[in-house]
């Protein structure tokens, strides 16, 4: 009888399990706050570090710099 009884406690217990809440409030869910702040926004940060900015690295790793990659793939 206590055998029984420690296993209904047992799955008793297991069924208030919740998964963390995201940003939205959904248990589980995957949405994240962009650098602006925004629940499931698309801001992101660029390699200036300006949140929304569009500064991108060139082929040398520069960011905002001009280098591109010819047709034969070198920068």
């Amino acid at each position: 009888m206590k055998k029984i009884i420690i296993l209904f406690i047992l799955f008793i217990g297991c069924d208030n399990v919740t998964e963390p809440e995201d940003c939205a409030g959904e248990a589980g869910g995957t949405a994240v706050e962009d650098c602006n702040g925004v629940c499931g926004g698309t801001s992101i940060i660029d390699c200036n570090g300006v949140c929304g900015g569009s500064a991108i690295e060139d082929c040398n790793g520069v960011c905002g710099g001009s280098a591109i990659e010819d047709c034969n793939g070198v920068c």
